[in-house]
């Protein structure tokens, strides 16, 4: 007797955009990708490139402006996927979450705030995760846990201000578009949109901006 496969092969799923979320969660990590062309892939390095740069600017912080260079790629990739596939690879947040160690460690190394700095980047990682994933259930799966997740992630790198400004901002982009579409006949209340970019365009203007806009 042969048996079931517990996961689900992408070759099977005719409409991947529409795929149910028992489904989605089924499709194996390696099969979650796309083919970039280098053009995109060398625009996306100069995109990183250019965030960092301004991030360094304003935030005068070698580190973690590396960490958003490393960051923006990686939220570039998987907002491709998502308006590909609707979904995201497990493997980003959790590279997104070891990117944001490096911060961490050398400013508790170097005694700079060790509590404060512990309590927010933990306080990212935890209100990244939570407003995204109350959201999710409320909506009925209108919010992927892919988004949670990437979000959630990034949390722990930007601290609780930054991460918290960067939904606010994704979030209202996401419903600028929303409406724009309904608008003009392209969209309704039904009609599913990748989030993840307009997150992470979001996330990357808030880890721009100056630190303590709002605290």
């Amino acid at each position: 007797m042969s048996k079931e496969k517990d996961y689900l092969d992408i070759s099977e799923v005719e409409d991947i955009k529409n795929i149910s979320a028992e489904d989605s969660g089924r499709i194996r990590d390696r099969d979650i990708k796309i083919k970039l062309t280098p053009l995109f892939c060398s625009l996306a390095s100069l995109a990183s490139i250019a965030v960092a740069v301004l991030t360094y600017i304003i935030r005068k912080d070698l580190i973690f402006s590396f960490e958003i260079l490393l960051a923006t790629g990686l939220l570039i990739y998987a907002s491709c996927v998502d308006i590909k596939m609707h979904m995201a690879p497990n493997w980003i947040p959790i590279a997104l979450l070891i990117m944001g160690v490096p911060s961490v460690v050398i400013n508790c190394v170097k005694g700079n705030n060790t509590p404060w700095t512990l309590i927010n980047s933990f306080g990212g990682l935890f209100l990244g995760f939570i407003l995204l994933f109350v959201s999710s259930v409320t909506s009925k799966g209108g919010i992927g846990m892919a988004d949670v997740k990437v979000t959630a992630a990034v949390g722990f790198i930007l601290g609780i201000e930054a991460i918290f400004l960067g939904q606010i901002i994704g979030l209202a982009i996401a419903l600028i578009y929303a409406g724009i579409m309904m608008a003009r006949k392209k969209a309704n209340k039904k009609t599913r949109i990748a989030l993840l970019p307009f997150l992470s365009a979001g996330l990357i203007i808030s880890a721009i901006l100056p630190p303590n806009l709002l605290f």
